[in-house]
C-alpha cells in the first residue's frame, strides 16, 4: 500500500488514489493530490465566475425593472423565491 499524504485519509480515499495510480493516470500519490487540488482550484474559479454572473444580471434585472416600473422583489425576497424555486424544481 501506497503511503499517502494525509494522515487520517479514510481508506476509501487511498484505495481510489492508488487504484489511479495502478491504472496508470498518475505516478504517483503526489501527483494525486495535485491533480485534485488542481481541481478544487478549478471548481473555486468557475463558481467565483458563476456567482460574479448571476450578481451582474441581478443589478441589471433590477435596474431595468425600475426603469420599466415593474414589481421589484428585495434580496430577501428574491431569495425566497429562488429557494423556493429550486424546491419546485427539484420535486419533479
Amino acid at each position: 500500500m501506497s503511503k499517502f499524504p494525509a494522515t487520517d485519509a479514510p481508506d476509501e480515499l487511498v484505495r481510489f488514489a492508488e487504484a489511479q495510480i495502478a491504472a496508470g493516470r498518475f505516478a504517483n500519490m503526489e501527483q494525486v493530490v495535485r491533480a485534485g487540488v488542481e481541481s478544487l482550484k478549478e471548481r473555486d474559479e468557475a463558481e467565483k465566475v458563476w456567482v460574479d454572473y448571476a450578481r451582474d444580471k441581478w443589478r441589471s434585472g433590477k435596474e431595468a425593472s425600475a426603469r420599466d416600473g415593474a414589481v421589484e422583489m428585495d434580496d430577501a425576497q428574491f431569495g425566497a423565491f429562488l429557494d423556493e424555486s429550486l424546491t419546485d424544481a427539484a420535486r419533479q
